[in-house]
């Protein structure tokens, strides 16, 4: 079983949605700050697009989206959808990027993240089930936006680790 999880990429992923979701609920959600929590979900699936492009990020973001969508109390394939086009954008700016610079994986996390929350924010009143805006929804940006611009650098090690692709020499200017 070790060395099925260890060979296939999705295996990988899937162990890694699973703890994510596990920690989301056990531990990051008891953390508030402004009445906002993180989100590790949305974290996946940009790590996972910035890792391995956009393709695989946009399925890693569905999964991830799926996976949370079926412990949380809105309409099934919410989030599935932000972090499907999130992930998406991802990889399309990983494949863009001329040379890594050490600082952009935190600042396209940062940027994205903030994305992915006022997608979410939008589909969600488009089905009426959520009124997120004004203040709120700025606490919700801000919170999600910096708890995973903090947690960039080792959500992408553990992404590049599960889909197999080396980190890139950092431009260090």
């Amino acid at each position: 079983m070790i060395q099925q999880i260890s060979e296939s990429p999705w295996l990988r992923l899937a162990l890694i949605v699973i703890v994510a979701v596990v920690a989301q609920m056990a531990l990051v959600s008891d953390l508030r700050i402004s009445d906002a929590t993180g989100d590790v979900m949305l974290l996946i699936a940009i790590t996972a697009g910035l890792a391995a492009g956009p393709d695989r990020g946009a399925i890693a973001g569905f999964v991830a989206g799926c996976v949370f969508d079926s412990v949380l109390q809105t309409p099934f394939g919410l989030s599935a959808l932000a972090y499907c086009i999130v992930g998406h954008i991802a990889g399309r700016i990983t494949l863009n990027l001329l040379r890594p610079i050490w600082w952009m994986p935190h600042a396209v996390t940062f940027g994205l993240s903030a994305f992915g929350v006022v997608v979410y924010a939008i589909v969600s009143v488009v089905l009426r089930d959520g009124d997120v805006w004004g203040w709120q929804l700025l606490d919700v940006v801000l919170v999600v936006a910096c708890l995973n611009a903090v947690l960039a650098r080792p959500a992408l090690r553990m992404l590049r680790w599960t889909f197999g692709v080396p980190a890139p020499r950092p431009v260090l200017r």
